[in-house]
């Protein structure tokens, strides 16, 4: 979605896509355009919304790297985005997705913004379904383990967590915001009424400044810091499932997270 006002710094989202389709995500887009005014790419993984195929945890990722690619390659959008100032979002499920992608460096993310994401699936499962806490291990095969490569991020992050979320515990986001020691710098919003998926709606215009502020930031950063470039290409990809180009992979349990 391109902004009615010529903007070419683009705001790439992973967000889950609910079960019906994009438009409930609407709001949010229209959101980013109208109080950051900023482009904006967001897709539906495989098995998400009318996308095709089955949710697993290899997939997502392959998808996400995907699109990734396809922001900084593709000729369709070239005229439309500054490629240096591509900002990687990423809520929930979604943000577990944007941390594995940050790591990979050769894709030059300006910054990348976290919000009300777990540390890892088994610990978000074991606060809501506490029951299954001993049985887990042998029921649950995707992990998305945010908490173990959180550390390796080498960019700018903005952690946003909403102080009245009803799913995801503040310890998880607490314990990434502090885990996160390779980030170039790090900053942290907490939005104080919001629930999981609609801070912006309630501190609309705190919600848009603390983004405004990171982006600022992320800029001088790099300006003063000419010596770093964005593209790094001599640091290698930390996760071997960005390789994988299987469609079916064999772990095809249904893994859907709000």
């Amino acid at each position: 979605m391109k902004t009615p006002e010529v903007s070419h710094k683009l705001f790439y989202i992973y967000i889950n896509i609910y079960i019906l389709d994009l438009g409930f995500r609407l709001p949010f887009l229209e959101y980013v355009i109208v109080h950051l005014k900023m482009n904006v790419i967001i897709f539906g993984y495989r098995g998400y919304g009318k996308s095709e195929g089955t949710p697993n945890e290899q997939g997502v990722l392959i998808d996400g790297a995907a699109v990734a690619k396809y922001v900084f390659e593709s000729k369709e959008i070239e005229n439309y985005v500054d490629r240096e100032q591509v900002f990687l979002f990423g809520r929930s499920l979604g943000g577990a997705v944007a941390a594995r992608v940050a790591l990979d460096m050769t894709l030059p993310f300006k910054g990348v913004i976290i919000e009300n994401t777990f540390t890892t699936l088994g610990d978000l499962v074991d606060v809501m379904f506490p029951f299954l806490r001993y049985f887990r291990k042998y029921l649950l095969r995707t992990k998305f383990e945010t908490i173990d490569i959180i550390g390796k991020i080498k960019r700018p992050i903005l952690f946003c967590r909403s102080e009245k979320d009803e799913l995801i515990p503040k310890a998880q986001m607490d314990t990434l915001y502090n885990q996160a020691t390779g980030a170039l710098f790090k900053t942290y919003y907490a939005i104080h009424e919001g629930s999981h998926n609609d801070g912006f709606r309630t501190d609309v215009i705190g919600y848009a400044n603390a983004i405004e502020k990171f982006i600022n930031e992320c800029n001088n950063y790099y300006s003063n810091n000419k010596e770093l470039k964005i593209e790094q290409n001599e640091d290698k990809k930390e996760d071997k499932d960005f390789s994988c180009t299987n469609e079916n992979s064999s772990n095809n349990e249904k893994s859907k997270v709000d």
